[in-house]
């Protein structure tokens, strides 16, 4: 099910932009053909893991905004009203819902549709740390029981959006984390003073524990349910 989740994004990019590309076969529109490249790539570097996807999702996105376009009527001697439709910025892929005013002939607006596309930027931005190495480490000595567990490896198996809209990495340890004479196969971390974790940067980061009935495709969203037990240090590969 995360699997699915997180290739939701970079699935729909591309069905859109090949779509948007076969529609503009005479590249007439080369905004929008620019656009659907972009796209493409962002793909592209989504399945090689590199860190640049997140630059070409957001141009893709945000190019999308912009709507601006003209139509001008010409009358000919047979009586035939002949269209002509300048597209000065029209990236529109697939879906649009605009919203604007009419200058003259020029139609000024905003396409609407992106801010769903947002969404799913923001869980691939999360989902991109699943499956990568991790590592915990303390400063501060606190207690045998705890500080025994250090240095730590471990994966990244998923993550949680609580109801203050922070957003917890799920890790699962090489071996077992012992603490209060239990183990626990699953923690949760967060950057103390970050809003989210950056890859290669070692990051002081708050910890706390997931309890073994704890249920990876269905978690509980509420902080109280996961102990807080000490800040660490963690690097994200």
């Amino acid at each position: 099910m995360v699997i699915v989740k997180r290739y939701t994004l970079p699935v729909f990019i591309l069905f859109i932009s090949v779509i948007a590309i076969l529609n503009n076969v005479n590249f007439l529109n080369v905004p929008k053909l620019f656009v659907s490249l972009i796209g493409i790539i962002a793909v592209v570097l989504f399945f090689l893991k590199r860190r640049e996807v997140e630059w070409f999702v957001k141009i893709w996105i945000y190019a999308q905004f912009p709507h601006i376009v003209s139509e001008s009527t010409t009358v000919l001697e047979s009586g035939i009203n002949v269209v002509e439709k300048n597209n000065y910025w029209n990236t529109v892929q697939y879906f649009d819902f605009n919203l604007g005013v009419q200058l003259n002939s020029v139609y000024f607006a905003i396409n609407l549709a992106p801010f769903l596309f947002l969404g799913f930027y923001y869980f691939l931005k999360s989902s991109k740390y699943i499956n990568r190495k991790v590592h915990l480490n303390i400063q501060i000595k606190r207690n045998k029981q705890f500080e025994n567990n250090f240095p730590l490896k471990g994966i990244i198996k998923h993550f949680i959006k609580f109801e203050d809209s922070e957003t917890w990495l799920i890790i699962k340890p090489e071996k077992g984390f012992e603490f209060d004479n239990a183990t626990y196969e699953y923690l949760l971390t967060h950057p103390q003073n970050d809003s989210f974790f950056k890859l290669g940067k070692q990051q002081q980061s708050l910890l706390r524990l997931i309890p073994k009935e704890f249920n990876v495709d269905k978690p509980s969203i509420s902080k109280k349910e996961y102990p807080f037990i000490g800040n660490v240090i963690v690097k994200v590969d």
